[in-house]
């Protein structure tokens, strides 16, 4: 476990962007499809449920909105599935004033949301929420295990819409209908699990960082 002193502002951002990886948690309760972890403890649903849900995107994956419907109709996603979800519960989450991006570190083949643009901001302020890791945690660009990739794009970023309508919900309703799945899992029952990840943790050290107010920055 590793601790990093960093300022208030930064810590409630950090607090938020956990707070929403529990959020996204709920609402993809069976977790990534190309996550060995989640592949087992969902007896090969994670799997199943993730190419249903992309089948249903085809390939406007990188539509956040349109992502996440498919993502919580069918409550299982990989990284740009989570991040999509992430980005939107973020955005509902945060006051205009803040930033919410969507970005796609495409050397490491991964995505997540921030709070801040890491093209354009300090890696010490922007905040990473990342929902796929089989131990998430937000963290600061910073110490996200994609920091150094050297192709990062965001594709959206826009900023917080809190007394706004909720756009969780209007991805329910807009895109595709939250339905039960059971009847549909008989056509794909013998689907292969093809789980490709064993991947733990956000940061690059690959432990859990503590973040304090109360400590100068030891990072």
């Amino acid at each position: 476990m590793k601790i990093i002193g960093i300022d208030p502002t930064v810590k409630g951002y950090l607090d938020i962007g956990d707070e929403v990886i529990e959020q996204v948690k709920k609402l993809v309760p069976h977790g990534a499809g190309n996550q060995v972890d989640d592949v087992k403890r969902t007896s090969g649903h994670a799997d199943r449920l993730t190419g249903m849900a992309q089948r249903l995107v085809g390939p406007d994956w990188h539509r956040p909105m349109r992502n996440a419907a498919a993502t919580i109709k069918y409550g299982s996603g990989n990284c740009q599935d989570q991040a999509a979800v992430a980005y939107l519960c973020l955005r509902d989450r945060l006051p205009s004033a803040a930033n919410v991006s969507y970005c796609v570190a495409w050397a490491t083949k991964h995505s997540f949301a921030t709070i801040g643009n890491p093209e354009t901001d300090s890696e010490d302020q922007v905040v990473v929420v990342d929902p796929w890791p089989i131990h998430p945690q937000a963290v600061r660009w910073k110490e996200h295990f994609c920091r150094g990739d050297n192709r990062l794009e965001v594709k959206r970023s826009k900023s917080g819409k809190a007394d706004g309508p909720s756009k969780v919900e209007r991805c329910k309703t807009k895109h595709f209908a939250t339905t039960h799945y059971e009847q549909e899992l008989i056509f794909v029952t013998d689907h292969p699990a093809s789980p490709t990840w064993n991947h733990q943790w956000c940061a690059a050290a690959k432990e859990k960082i503590v973040y304090s107010t109360d400590l100068i920055d030891f990072g």
